[in-house]
C-alpha cells in the first residue's frame, strides 16, 4: 500500500476513534508530557496544537520497520503497571481491522492505533488529549453554517506555523444538490470564488471554494436516508 493512501486511511478511522475515547468536557494543559516511542521508529508531528471537539490534542505519525505487533507489545510493556487500583495498565480495542491501545495518566489520556504499513513494517498514529474533568462550553460546528437539523460529529480545529485549519463532519436529511446549493451560496456571498465543482450523479458532490489565501474543500455523500459532509478550511 502506498504510504500516504494508508497514513490518510488510518488517520480517517483514527477520527472515529477520537469520538469513542474523547467526552464533551476538558482540564487544559499547560505542558504535555512525553509520549514513549519504540527504539528506531520514526515520529512526525501531524498536529501540536490541535482541538478534536474542543478538547486540546498532539498527535503524531510513527513508522517503524518492526512489525506492528512488535510495537504494539512495546507499549503493551511500557504501560503494563496500572495508574489506578484495581484496573489495567492500559485497554485495548480492534477498531475496523486496526488495533488501537489507550492508557491514561491523569489528567492525560494516550492512544496508539497501528496498522502494517508495507512489508511487514508499521505506520501508527499517537495521539495525546487531556482528559474530561469539567464541562466543556464548546459548540460543535459554532460559526459554520448550516441547515436545520444538521447534526455535527467532528470539530477539529488545528495550528501550525503559518497555517490553521478546521475539520468538521456533520450530516443532515437534505440532499446533496440541496445542501451544495446552499453552502454555494453562502460561501459566494461572503466573497468567496467557485474553484472546482464535481458531481458524480444525484448522490455524490466535491465543492472546492477560494478566497485569498483561504480555501474551503467539501465532500457530500448520499447514504442510508442521510448526506453526510465533510468540510476543510485551511488558511
Amino acid at each position: 500500500m502506498h504510504k500516504t493512501a494508508c497514513s490518510n486511511n488510518l488517520r480517517a478511522r483514527f477520527w472515529a476513534s477520537l469520538i469513542f475515547f474523547i467526552g464533551t468536557a476538558l482540564a487544559h494543559a499547560e505542558q504535555w508530557p512525553e509520549f514513549p516511542v519504540p527504539d528506531g521508529a520514526r515520529i512526525s508531528v501531524v498536529g501540536d496544537q490541535m482541538k478534536v471537539n474542543g478538547v486540546p490534542m498532539q498527535m503524531f505519525e510513527l513508522t517503524s520497520r518492526e512489525k506492528p505487533e512488535a510495537v504494539l507489545d512495546f507499549y503493551r510493556q511500557t504501560w503494563r503497571k496500572p495508574t489506578i487500583d484495581g484496573a489495567p495498565g492500559y485497554s485495548e480495542i480492534e477498531m475496523g481491522g486496526w488495533q488501537l491501545i489507550s492508557r491514561i495518566e491523569e489528567p492525560y489520556l494516550f492512544a496508539v492505533q497501528a496498522g502494517e504499513y508495507t512489508m511487514g513494517s508499521t505506520v501508527a498514529l499517537l495521539s495525546l488529549s487531556t482528559l474530561p474533568v469539567a464541562k466543556l462550553d464548546h459548540e460543535l460546528g459554532k460559526g459554520f453554517p448550516s441547515l436545520g437539523g444538521t447534526e455535527f460529529g467532528l470539530d477539529v480545529f488545528s495550528e501550525d506555523p503559518g497555517k490553521s485549519g478546521r475539520t468538521l463532519q456533520f450530516r443532515n436529511k437534505f440532499s446533496v444538490a440541496q445542501n451544495y446549493r446552499f453552502y454555494l451560496r453562502q460561501f459566494e456571498g461572503k466573497g468567496w470564488e467557485l474553484l472546482t465543482d464535481q458531481t458524480s450523479g444525484p448522490n455524490e458532490a466535491v465543492l472546492m471554494m477560494g478566497r485569498g489565501s483561504s480555501e474551503l474543500n467539501m465532500t457530500f455523500v448520499r447514504q442510508a436516508g442521510d448526506t453526510h459532509m465533510v468540510a476543510v478550511q485551511t488558511r
